[in-house]
């Protein structure tokens, strides 16, 4: 069966998103010949290229937050059975924390680089301050707290399958399995944990809204 689906999927591995990344990567070329903008300047100014790394870092870390926090996790609790969607959440956020964190590292970076030189103003500051703030929530939840709400999830799976839950869409268990003193102890704990990747969560997603506007307030025009 394995083998199977791996043969069923293989093309889509090895052909769509190599072609995807390409197609992304000659469009972007096209708009560089295109539309080159500005060249390195003095003073710190920088080009087109590192002002093109930094909206692509913040802007795809951003729509992925939106996504993940409002869209798919809520669509997917509440119409499909409460462990297959864990397991899912399982595979993804991992992925969607170091993400992230890279996405966030960049951002920082480049901003950083760009008023490398020169006396920043109040503003820069604060937004240096959000941007390492976004970075550090992302690599928490990626290093520390993710995974080991993960794992207490996983735990917490395994004793509702011993008392024949899991399938509940929406929900969670009841019955005999709520007076199960071990159930009740990893459950309180990956709630605790799970509020607090929620909450890290929220200050990458409400930093990097905060420096969206800041960047919007920097336009010219559009």
């Amino acid at each position: 069966m394995a083998f199977e689906n791996l043969r069923k999927y293989w093309p889509t591995y090895s052909f769509a998103q190599p072609f995807n990344a390409m197609m992304l990567l000659a469009a972007i070329v096209a708009s560089f010949l295109f539309f080159p903008g500005q060249g390195t300047g003095d003073g710190g100014s920088s080009g087109t290229l590192l002002k093109f790394l930094h909206l692509f870092s913040v802007c795809t870390h951003f729509g992925t937050q939106t996504w993940v926090t409002f869209v798919a996790g809520l669509t997917m609790f509440h119409n499909l059975p409460r462990h297959t969607f864990g397991h899912i959440q399982g595979h993804l956020f991992p992925k969607y924390f170091t993400m992230g964190s890279v996405l966030g590292l960049v951002a920082m970076v480049t901003y950083m680089y760009e008023h490398r030189h020169g006396d920043m103003t109040t503003h820069q500051k604060i937004e240096i301050g959000v941007l390492v703030s976004v970075f550090v929530s992302a690599l928490l939840n990626a290093a520390l707290i993710g995974p080991t709400s993960l794992e207490l999830m996983t735990q917490q799976y395994m004793i509702e399958k011993e008392h024949g839950h899991g399938d509940e869409i929406g929900t969670h268990p009841s019955g005999k399995i709520r007076q199960d003193p071990k159930y009740q102890k990893v459950r309180r704990q990956f709630l605790q944990y799970h509020a607090i990747s929620s909450l890290v969560n929220m200050v990458a997603l409400v930093g990097n809204g905060i420096h969206v506007y800041y960047l919007a307030c920097q336009l010219a025009g559009i």
